[in-house]
């Protein structure tokens, strides 16, 4: 099997891959990603997500890379009025960055890219999930922000963190809003004849407690 490399350095997409058996090295990108300015937020992530993989792969002669972006899109109906939520910068930010999400609609959008090194081969998509917040507390919010959890996260949550107490819904992929959707990127490493062992579905309803 080609060596598989991941061009992250996030915990939850190292523990994504690991969970569903994958044998994979960690290489991080250093690619600038504050050189890219590109209003769409699925094109920006699925940009992104490739940069990553390119910056890594062009230090080797083989093997899998895989790279992913995500981002948080509220007030997303009409393409002018659509803000793109990043990390936030501190802790303050991040608390104003939640309140924003409070009792509205958003969508997470995470851009994967797969490179198969000695081919070329590039396969590059985004997945997208509609998440509805609930009406949560001040209280709630203060005691998650003390976690210091909401720090380094797209939209400064951290899903499973979070789901109890503010999510009221969500149409799409767990795994995709954690920040590697393991389904989708399952197939995409089909299309590089890179096969996953094992019921997928099932491993990850086991890992994390909901349906992917």
């Amino acid at each position: 099997m080609e060596k598989i490399i991941l061009a992250s350095q996030s915990p939850w997409r190292k523990k994504l891959l690991s969970w569903i058996g994958a044998d994979f090295d960690v290489v991080v990108s250093d690619f600038d990603e504050s050189s890219v300015n590109i209003d769409d937020p699925k094109e920006l992530v699925k940009v992104l997500a490739e940069k990553k993989v390119e910056t890594v792969a062009k230090d080797l002669s083989e093997g899998i890379v895989i790279g992913a972006d995500t981002v948080i899109v509220i007030d997303n109906k009409t393409f002018g009025d659509l803000r793109v939520l990043g990390k936030p910068d501190d802790i303050n930010n991040a608390r104003e960055i939640l309140k924003d999400l409070r009792d509205k609609t958003h969508f997470v959008y995470t851009g994967v890219c797969v490179l198969d090194v000695e081919n070329g081969k590039m396969i590059s998509e985004v997945d997208e999930t509609k998440m509805i917040f609930k009406d949560f507390s001040d209280v709630d919010l203060e005691e998650y922000l003390k976690t210091g959890d909401s720090l380094g996260k797209a939209g400064a949550y951290q899903f499973l963190a979070i789901v109890d107490k503010f999510v009221e819904s969500f149409e799409g992929s767990v795994s995709g809003v954690i920040g590697l959707p393991i389904k989708r990127l399952v197939r995409m490493l089909k299309e590089v004849d890179v096969e996953v062992k094992g019921d997928v579905e099932r491993i990850m309803m086991g890992k994390i407690g909901y349906k992917d």
